[in-house]
């Protein structure tokens, strides 16, 4: 298996193998789906409530007085922790340039998920120092830099049913690169691997049914991302 700082370097034809050898694979579905409710009717550990609390997501009900309308509005809503996404390059003698993806299994889609590394904020964190923090404990890399791609607020994920918005960003690597220890949580079980950027704009349009998939954050902020590549003097391939 070919490696480049460490990570396995994968094309689209090799994907589906480096992930299963690393063990990133599909989780069996051992019951069906349930509400929330029905979980919570359950006879729940302790830590299985905290679990809920911490990591379920929070429907909020707001109520609006619509213009010209005498009646006031009941909207549903869900509220999300904001999330940056950073896309980053490494030049390579072959290959070009590569991209740093981050492949994990994803219970909301039950697929193996693609991304750009990425994560949720901390409390009074700012986007830019979440997307360093996020980017440095996912791939042991340090950023000296991450370029906003997006205006100061963010990117609305779905402005009718909540309230999340995420933060893209270029990151540029501090020289020398070197490879330090990855600080995963304890619920990630994910790996880092590496695509060359001609590679990973074909899968993104790769229309056939596979076992991973690309969210559409990364989606966007790889193609926010290549005008500010190409200003940095990248050539960049054309996707199709």
């Amino acid at each position: 298996m070919e490696t480049f700082l460490e990570f396995p370097v994968v094309t689209h034809a090799t994907i589906t193998d480096v992930l299963n050898a690393h063990g990133i694979r599909a989780w069996r579905r051992l019951e069906e789906p349930m509400s929330m409710s029905a979980y919570l009717r359950r006879d729940l550990t302790d830590g299985q409530r905290s679990d809920v609390e911490q990591y379920a997501p929070k429907p909020q009900v707001v109520i609006l007085q619509q213009p010209k309308h005498p009646d006031p509005y009941v909207g549903f809503r869900m509220v999300f922790k904001h999330f940056a996404v950073t896309c980053t390059v490494l030049p390579h003698n072959e290959y070009g340039l590569l991209v740093l993806v981050v492949a994990e299994w994803k219970h909301g889609m039950e697929q193996i998920g693609l991304t750009l590394p990425a994560g949720v904020a901390h409390h009074g964190e700012s986007p830019a120092a979440l997307a360093l923090r996020e980017y440095t404990e996912e791939t042991g890399l340090e950023l000296n830099e991450v370029i906003p791609l997006s205006r100061e607020d963010g990117i609305v994920i779905s402005g009718r049913n909540n309230t999340q918005r995420y933060f893209p960003y270029l990151g540029i690597h501090k020289e020398p690169i070197t490879r330090g220890h990855a600080k995963l949580d304890a619920t990630e079980k994910l790996i880092a691997i590496l695509i060359p950027l001609d590679e990973w704009l074909k899968m993104i349009f790769e229309s056939s049914p596979k076992s991973w998939t690309i969210e559409c954050s990364s989606v966007s902020t790889t193609f926010l991302a290549l005008p500010k590549l190409r200003e940095r003097g990248y050539t960049i391939p054309t996707p199709l």
